[in-house]
């Protein structure tokens, strides 16, 4: 973590994304951005996928798994009580990551989770999906 990273309060950070949740409006219309965003899993990934895209595309990238199982005591994240369901909150580690790509995502009209085809990559794309409220 980089002193600038250090510097980010997480209090700024929650009322700034309650603000980025709510649609802009324009003429009873939600204003949608130019580009497209590609969420990729690694920063190693970012440069050299966006240099093959061009310009029409913002590539960013998710680093690693956005969300953990929450919650401590008995069922740590998992509600044994209620059909063993997950409660999920987001990292402290990527609370800026996911505010940066909420703040992307204004920007574009489309967006591509372009993450490894594998088990993880499927986990980490489903938490972006479901973080970032895509459809």
């Amino acid at each position: 973590m980089s002193d600038s990273d250090s510097d980010f309060e997480f209090e700024d950070y929650d009322k700034e994304l309650k603000q980025l949740d709510k649609p802009k409006k324009g003429k009873g219309k939600a204003i949608k951005g130019t580009k497209q965003l590609v969420i990729v899993e690694s920063p190693a990934k970012t440069k050299k996928i966006g240099g093959f895209l061009g310009s029409d595309y913002i590539v960013e990238s998710s680093v690693g798994h956005i969300r953990i199982l929450g919650g401590k005591g008995i069922g740590m994240g998992v509600d044994v009580n209620d059909n063993f369901k997950p409660t999920y909150q987001i990292d402290d580690r990527h609370r800026k990551v996911v505010f940066n790509l909420k703040k992307k995502l204004k920007e574009c009209h489309t967006v591509w989770l372009a993450t490894d085809f594998d088990r993880e990559g499927e986990g980490i794309a489903w938490h972006c999906y479901d973080v970032l409220g895509l459809d």
